[in-house]
């Protein structure tokens, strides 16, 4: 695989190069027991140089380097994902956070703010669940960076009886697809320099192509769903159980054919779980919601993908709304998560402050 590269110099997985005015990466491709990590560096986007290193043997872990006030780089250690299951036992604690869309920055703030993990990236949330409910993707500079931290806590949070559960998202999906309307200029100039379609550094021949490819798009903790945008009336009808959706859907993430796909199963359209945003716009009736709460045995829906001015609750609760804006020109300390302990819901902020919702 991927002979045709050429490997620019000695360069240590460590990242020893001065650290770039811009940076990507690392893609780490790996097939029949070969490795190739990808990183690129430059001055500026268009002089983004790509630096391919052939791992012979293959390394199990690497630095990625984050452009960051807190934390200069996080150490990443490579695991085998595993197909999740669709329905979990309530923690006694959990966050949730959606739509970070490569803001690393806030990522980390909300992280630690919530006690997720400490200033060197190290979990510290114990048996606790952190939950992502997608659309960590496309806008911001630092969707890599994201993505690699999501990976690392998730092996970390497994040793302490802890877990991560990472939703897919309609954006997440889009750049599986190769669907560059939302992603920042430096990622495609990298696959512009490599000569091969955006997709390529996505595709499941990539260490994090392959282990977005296991997520579910929804997911049941306790008496609780986390879907990106939501259940719609629609979906509904096709009565498939939570377990069924996710086997759906990870057998079609970033299909090309996303019609043909829609025509059989409804999941990707603007009705899907990835997509739809029925609960805000046009909204459904009480007895609709409820229905559909019903069905899959469930009290409440967390969503994100519809961006509200603070974190909401909708549907008498039923559904509680947290994208919100994480833009680095926002007012100091208006990030927001959702913090779940002994049955109560909170809106947790950058401060630490914990403000009651149910």
């Amino acid at each position: 695989m991927m002979m045709h590269y050429l490997l620019f110099g000695l360069f240590t997985i460590s990242l020893a190069f001065a650290q770039p005015r811009y940076s990507d990466g690392p893609y780490v491709f790996e097939s029949n027991n070969e490795q190739y990590v990808l990183y690129a560096s430059g001055a500026s986007v268009q002089e983004l140089t790509p630096h391919m290193l052939r791992m012979t043997p293959p390394s199990d872990s690497f630095s990625v380097y984050v452009d960051d006030a807190v934390i200069d780089s996080i150490t990443v250690h490579l695991h085998t994902p595993e197909v999740e299951q669709s329905t979990y036992e309530e923690p006694s604690k959990l966050i949730a956070i959606s739509d970070i869309e490569g803001n690393f920055e806030a990522f980390r703030k909300l992280l630690m703010t919530g006690g997720v993990m400490d200033e060197n990236g190290t979990w510290t949330f114990g048996t606790g669940h952190l939950v992502l409910v997608g659309d960590f993707m496309d806008r911001g500079d630092q969707v890599t960076q994201c993505l690699w931290l999501v990976y690392e806590l998730e092996r970390q949070a497994s040793i302490e009886g802890g877990k991560v559960h990472f939703v897919v998202g309609n954006h997440e999906n889009m750049n599986l697809r190769g669907k560059t309307k939302y992603v920042r200029l430096k990622y495609t100039e990298l696959a512009r320099q490599m000569k091969v379609d955006y997709e390529h550094l996505w595709g499941a021949h990539t260490v994090l192509g392959a282990w977005l490819r296991t997520k579910n798009c929804a997911v049941k903790i306790g008496n609780t769903m986390y879907v990106h945008g939501g259940i719609s009336p629609e979906f509904l009808q096709e009565k498939l159980s939570l377990s069924q959706v996710n086997q759906v859907a990870r057998t079609y993430y970033g299909h090309k054919h996303a019609k043909e796909i829609q025509e059989s199963y409804p999941l990707f359209s603007s009705t899907g779980p990835l997509w739809y945003r029925g609960y805000f716009k046009d909204p459904i009736s009480q007895k609709q919601l409820n229905k559909i709460c019903a069905f899959y045995d469930v009290e409440h829906i967390v969503v994100g993908h519809t961006i509200q001015t603070k974190i909401k609750t909708y549907y008498k609760n039923k559904v509680i709304a947290i994208d919100t804006s994480h833009k680095k020109l926002l007012p100091k300390n208006n990030l927001q998560a959702l913090y779940k302990e002994q049955d109560k819901c909170y809106v947790l902020y950058q401060t630490g402050e914990k403000k009651l919702l149910f």
